[in-house]
């Protein structure tokens, strides 16, 4: 070990700053824990396992995703092939629904990202 480091003092040490840089949505944090990022998931049409873990990166818990899902076949089997009642409903009501997860991303960017994810799963183009 080099000299000059070993004798550094501990408060010298405690005042070491570390950033955190990744990929490239530019997510910057100072000796971050607990970092959230959602801009990288991509959801595949139709892909019930990928919506499932990307509404759980929200802090969505497993009760609100099986919602989700039971609103996506209750409006399949009510004949619609995108956004339908039961689902529109269900993502008004997200921002009640967020736990630990959304206080690291926001509600309004979390609500952002769950709405894209649906849209990427009924392959809906804005």
């Amino acid at each position: 070990m080099n000299d000059e480091i070993a004798n550094l003092s501990p408060a010298t040490v405690d005042r070491t700053v570390i950033n955190y840089i990744y990929g490239a949505q530019n997510v910057f944090a100072g000796a971050g824990q607990n970092i959230t990022q959602i801009e990288s998931i991509v959801i595949k049409e139709r892909d019930l396992d990928g919506l499932k873990h990307a509404m759980s990166t929200l802090g969505v818990s497993d009760s609100d995703v099986g919602e989700l899902i039971s609103a996506i076949e209750g409006d399949s089997a009510a004949g619609s092939q995108t956004l339908g009642e039961h689902t529109k409903a269900w993502l008004k009501a997200l921002p009640g629904k967020l736990t630990s997860g959304a206080v690291n991303v926001g509600v309004d960017v979390a609500k952002a990202a769950a709405k894209q994810w649906l849209f990427q799963y009924f392959r809906i183009d804005v």
